[in-house]
């Protein structure tokens, strides 16, 4: 099958003056609109790892122990567990907030309320040492090691830098003609599925 009756239907695709085929890409509203929404992933990465990244890079770094839980289950009181038991799992409304104390050097100590709770299980129990990044003027910190704490604002950034790094060069490729490798077409015309 020769050249013109293979790409007889493309409009994109024409024999130029030096008489090779060149495929032009177009669509240039969809492939914007696809930069747009990786960029849009990608900064909702940003937003979503800021807290905790900042803390880490300029903030202070301790080791705490979780002194108290509070467990909230719809239609109850909450409750506090002050002391280290077996906590029974809850359903998905149940929630969980954590408590940390760092031990100060003048001997007080202070509370942080940890950032990332839970639902149903709880993911660490009383008196159970944590490391935590924080602000002094914070009343919450983070827990450093815990991958509630990175995990969304990584997954983010990772799919939305993926994204914009094919979006770029599909958007960059618009009304940019690309030449047609000639021994890369296929000849079907001894193919009998292509009679």
């Amino acid at each position: 099958m020769s050249p013109e009756e293979l790409y007889k239907d493309e409009a994109n695709i024409a024999k130029a003056s030096d008489g090779r085929w060149y495929y032009t890409p177009d669509k240039f509203a969809a492939k914007l609109a696809f930069l747009i929404g990786s960029l849009a992933i990608t900064a909702l990465g940003v937003i979503l790892i800021w807290d905790p990244a900042v803390r880490y890079l300029f903030g202070e770094q301790e080791m705490a122990r979780i002194t108290r839980i509070e467990r909230n289950d719809p239609d109850t009181e909450p409750q506090l567990i002050r002391y280290r038991k077996e906590i029974p799992e809850g359903d998905y409304f149940t929630r969980f907030t954590y408590i940390a104390t760092v031990d100060q050097e003048d001997g007080s100590s202070r509370d942080f309320t940890l950032a990332i709770g839970s639902r149903r299980n709880a993911f660490v129990n009383v008196n159970d040492d944590v490391e935590i990044i924080y602000f002094a003027e914070d009343s919450h910190a983070y827990q450093l090691y815990e991958h509630r704490t990175w995990s969304f604002g990584i997954g983010f950034l990772f799919v939305g830098g993926l994204l914009t790094s094919c979006a770029v060069p599909t958007l960059l490729a618009v009304g940019k003609p690309i030449l047609i490798d000639e021994e890369a077409a296929e000849d079907l015309s001894e193919d009998p599925t292509h009679a």
